[in-house]
């Protein structure tokens, strides 16, 4: 059996990118869906709605 070597330099690497990429994704994520809750909160027959949309943000801050 052939053993696979791997560089912790490497490794590290790759797992910071992986997080801030998630990060930033996260970032604009939750940036579009306040923005698009203040505009529902304007329209008070949306309550539903911005209930639906405060649980995603809950739930990708978790």
């Amino acid at each position: 059996m052939e053993k696979t070597v791997f560089e912790k330099n490497n490794i590290r690497d790759y797992v910071k990118t992986v997080i801030a990429e998630k990060i930033e994704r996260l970032k604009n994520f939750i940036e579009f869906t306040l923005e698009a809750s203040r505009d529902i909160k304007k329209t008070p027959k949306y309550d539903s709605m911005r209930e639906e949309m405060q649980e995603e943000i809950y739930q990708m801050q978790r």
